[in-house]
């Protein structure tokens, strides 16, 4: 998430916008029958289509009214003519149509977001400082209308809407099904992504309740071609969460300042 203050250091535009510049494309796999004289034999299996799995994952998610997640991340940074890496963490808490909770935390900044149906506060504790803005409905329409207007991205923001395929299909260029691997002790479907400025890599837990397990980005254009890593873990759905788990928690002695609005917001 960027834009807090004038002064967004290099690092975190690198990694702002997580998968707003990835070109997804999907193909269908298939397979074609081979016949004999007399009898036909068995079609061998192809691998599972990466469409399918995709939109499995998205309608699975969007039906999901409440949850909780945590997330691991790494991601490299091209400073000194050297790669660095560094982690962070979060736990993000939605409650649909219109409730959104973050807190983020990596080895370079902090943030932590609430969301309460018309309103977004976002604190930064390091500097000690809060802004808020009014949001829209729900959620889709705010974390859009925020990105717009005030070049503001969420983490994961992609795959919080209630239609991730086709926010994640609409910058398509080609995908490919690598395998069924294992994170962190889940049996996952890999999928791979080519995009123009950047490649994705996608896992997909197997089994009635296809959430994503991980993913890492590849900036193509970036010194030293960067990767972000993304580990999701502790996926609760079904979560009861109420209206004070939105409640935005602002220190008494932080200041208060203003998102900076963008001079031609994005259509």
């Amino acid at each position: 998430m960027r834009n807090l203050t004038a002064a967004t250091d290099r690092t975190q535009r690198s990694r702002g916008r997580l998968l707003a510049s990835i070109g997804l494309a999907l193909t269908l796999a298939c397979a074609s029958d081979t016949t004999q004289e007399v009898r036909a034999k068995p079609v061998p299996e192809g691998p599972p289509s990466s469409r399918a799995l995709l939109r499995s994952m998205s309608d699975y998610l969007g039906a999901q009214q409440a949850f909780s997640f945590r997330i691991e991340t790494s991601f490299e940074v091209f400073e000194f003519d050297q790669k660095l890496q560094f982690a962070g963490s979060a736990d993000l808490r939605l409650r649909r149509p219109d409730r959104l909770a973050i807190d983020y935390r990596d080895d370079l900044s902090a943030r932590r977001v609430w969301y309460d149906g018309s309103q977004l506060t976002l604190v930064d504790p390091e500097a000690n400082v809060y802004a808020s803005a009014e949001a829209l409905s729900n959620i889709d329409d705010t974390l859009d209308h925020l990105e717009r207007t005030y070049d503001l991205v969420m983490p994961l923001s992609d795959l919080l809407g209630e239609d991730a395929y086709s926010l994640i299909a609409s910058r398509a260029i080609s995908a490919s099904y690598v395998g069924l691997h294992q994170v962190t002790g889940r049996a996952c479907h890999h999928l791979a992504f080519v995009g123009e400025s950047a490649d994705l890599q996608l896992w997909i837990q197997d089994g009635d309740s296809p959430a994503p397990c991980k993913f890492v980005v590849d900036y193509k254009e970036e010194p030293g071609r960067p990767e972000y890593v993304v580990l999701m873990l502790d996926w609760e759905f079904g979560k009861k969460l109420s209206d004070s788990d939105f409640e935005p928690e602002i220190p008494d002695d932080a200041r208060k300042i203003e998102f900076m609005q963008i001079e031609e917001p994005r259509r």
